[in-house]
């Protein structure tokens, strides 16, 4: 997509459940907020050093992550989070030039309709019969997981050799995590989307 700088700017808007936030208020995406969205959702928090992406969690949902993280019986109201993709122009493709915030406030903001772009996904409610995600560990435990996790690197991605998975390699990474029809495909397109996949 051609620079230039967005109608909105994208660090108004929350990463994992993709709301504008009005205060101009959010939590910065530390570690344990990191890896709180690794485990829950399987994948890690991705090219936020882009302009395309939000650099920031809402309140509420920072909140869930320390919560979630130390074992409390709280969790996100979805299943699959926000996804955010480079939009091909700013005219009909970007999810932040087409938001109209001009006298948007908090009574508006609850019943706005957000841009429908194929440069995002928009999250997907948890289903009635999905098992809600257990922490692998409480506080200090987690804490310490959190310490040596890959997700706990300044980049996005850090590694030193790149390995590419084959189709078959693919298929059994999802019969081994008995992931849905619908997260498997968002697994094999994160996969492609970084060029890990052996086509």
């Amino acid at each position: 997509m051609q620079r230039r700088n967005c109608k909105v700017d994208s660090k108004w808007f929350c990463y994992v459940c993709k709301s504008y936030m009005i205060r101009k208020t959010g939590k910065v995406i530390t570690n344990v907020i990191r890896n709180a969205y690794f485990y829950y959702f399987g994948f890690s928090v991705s090219n936020t050093h882009k302009p395309w992406v939000p650099k920031l969690f809402c309140n509420a949902y920072s909140t869930i992550s320390y919560k979630w993280s130390r074992g409390k019986k709280v969790c996100f109201s979805f299943s699959l989070p926000m996804l955010w993709r480079e939009p091909k122009n700013h005219v009909d493709y970007c999810y932040f030039c087409l938001m109209n915030v001009v006298s948007l406030n908090a009574k508006k903001l609850a019943k706005y309709k957000y841009p429908e772009v194929s440069s995002v996904s928009k999250p997907v409610p948890h289903a009635s019969n999905d098992p809600l995600p257990i922490c692998p560990g409480t506080s200090a435990n987690f804490m310490e997981t959190c310490s040596s996790s890959p997700t706990n690197s300044g980049s996005d991605f850090n590694m030193d050799e790149t390995y590419l998975v084959s189709q078959s390699e693919l298929n059994d990474l999802v019969r081994n995590l008995n992931l849905s029809k619908q997260k498997s495909e968002l697994l094999a397109s994160r996969i492609q989307e970084w060029k890990y996949l052996d086509t």
